[in-house]
């Protein structure tokens, strides 16, 4: 009986440490540690992923090579909004030498908590596509927005041409992200006379209903960078060809599109994480303040891609306008 206890104990300490936030190893108070590198991200998904492994790749190679050691602490809170603003709050108390806040609600949450602490925290964002109101003397970063008009002439071409199609939006309600993309994109369908048409969901519990009405309005639908609709991709395209609404998708990034989409034009997050680690570095190493770096965007190497298997399930053909474009384009 003893036996199992003892190894109950250690299951839960191992635990413990696991989550990171007490006991076990400190990374703030050692000194052997250069930097501290806190990185916070909302959830689990492809391109939030890429921007986070590709930072860490990079800023590692440049540390190595300046003949520093950096630690980082990673936490994901998958998708609980109070424990992303429960893990900021552990950053700022331990007094990082950085944050790298990852997507909307964390570089909001780490913006305003490190301001709360003095500003003197700085943070590092990325996946943000309208940064304007998260930007201070200590906070700069990365934003993710994408081509959007292109992204309408793509679905322009998807419908064979001309303006006689609708284009609608799904999107999630609580992320400023998706809102601004969705009223960017209606304001270009406006602009070039095609018609417009939209919904909003709280959570994945209204994704069948609001796909299979948006689908009655619409003949092509767009999914902007948004973090819901990211994770539950794969549920998006069972939603589409089970329930037979086989409308054809188009998605804001190249991850989302390999799993719903039939095509995309988008940003690399991968090269948007190497674009966040030469801020981080300069900040860390050569001494430069956040308020002297403009947050920086992908303005080269956007990647045309198809995805003829979803294009397949849902019965749509893709025009071989659209084709030669994307062969062009590699």
């Amino acid at each position: 009986m003893k036996k199992f206890a003892i190894i109950a104990l250690i299951l839960v300490v191992a635990a413990t440490c696991a989550v990171g936030f007490v006991g076990c190893y400190n990374p703030y108070t050692d000194e052997e540690n250069d930097f501290v590198i806190s990185i916070a991200q909302p959830m689990e998904h492809v391109a939030l992923t890429q921007a986070r492994e590709a930072f860490q790749e990079s800023l590692q190679e440049k540390m190595d090579a300046a003949g520093k050691k950096v630690y980082f602490d990673y936490k994901n809170a998958n998708g609980v909004v109070t424990d992303l603003g429960s893990i900021i709050d552990y950053f700022v108390s331990n007094k990082t030498d950085m944050i790298y806040a990852i997507a909307t609600d964390a570089a909001q949450q780490a913006a305003q908590k490190t301001d709360l602490d003095g500003g003197t925290i700085p943070v590092i964002f990325n996946a943000v596509t309208d940064p304007t109101d998260i930007l201070a003397d200590n906070v700069t970063g990365v934003s993710d927005e994408n081509p959007m008009e292109e992204q309408v002439k793509l679905m322009q071409m998807l419908m064979g041409g001309g303006t006689d199609f609708t284009v609608g939006v799904l999107y999630t309600t609580s992320e400023k992200n998706s809102e601004v993309q969705k009223n960017t994109i209606k304001e270009i369908c406006q602009d070039m006379g095609i018609a417009f048409a939209e919904r909003g969901i709280p959570d994945a519990n209204d994704l069948q209903t609001a796909l299979a009405q948006l689908a009655k309005e619409a003949d092509i639908v767009y999914l902007p960078t948004d973090n819901l609709l990211a994770s539950i991709a794969d549920s998006v395209h069972n939603t589409n060809v089970n329930n037979k609404i086989n409308v054809p998708i188009v998605c804001g990034e190249g991850g989302m599109n390999d799993k719903c989409g039939v095509a995309t034009l988008s940003v690399d997050y991968s090269y948007l994480g190497r674009l966040a680690a030469d801020i981080a570095f300069d900040i860390l190493v050569n001494g430069k303040s956040p308020s002297e770096i403009p947050f920086k965007t992908q303005t080269e190497d956007l990647t045309y891609s198809i995805n003829e298997t979803v294009a397949a399930a849902i019965g749509f053909e893709i025009p071989q306008a659209v084709k030669d474009l994307v062969s062009a384009a590699e």
